[in-house]
């Protein structure tokens, strides 16, 4: 799974520099790692959600990825997670912590929103 992950990713920014293509592969395997973890029912949407989300909430920039960039000070790492300060420097210090409460809160949002039409969803 993480190599088609990472093939998404390259797709979305072509021609990273090293240090983005390494992180990008390790964004990847660590997406994969927390899918492998938790054990969705549907593992393949599962990861492509949320890559898309972490896409769209942090562009995979490196700076929000380290916590280094937060918006409003408390939205946090790629998945742009909104939550109190202590939380927030958690979440920035370890990706796949923030990569399974981005998983849970996408899925309860699913859930909850299970009768709106699919884009209004998450």
């Amino acid at each position: 799974m993480a190599d088609w992950l990472l093939a998404l990713i390259l797709t979305y920014r072509p021609d990273p520099t090293p240090a983005d293509a390494t992180r990008y592969a390790s964004i990847a395997a660590d997406i994969a790692a927390v899918i492998e973890e938790t054990r969705p029912p549907q593992p393949e949407s599962l990861a492509i959600t949320t890559l898309a989300i972490a896409i769209h909430e942090s562009g995979l920039r490196a700076e929000v990825d380290d916590g280094r960039v937060r918006g409003n000070g408390t939205d946090v790492c790629l998945m742009q997670i909104r939550t109190h300060r202590r939380r927030a420097d958690q979440l920035a210090a370890d990706r796949r912590e923030c990569l399974r409460v981005g998983m849970r809160i996408a899925r309860g949002s699913l859930s909850a929103c299970s009768r709106a039409p699919w884009a209004d969803r998450l």
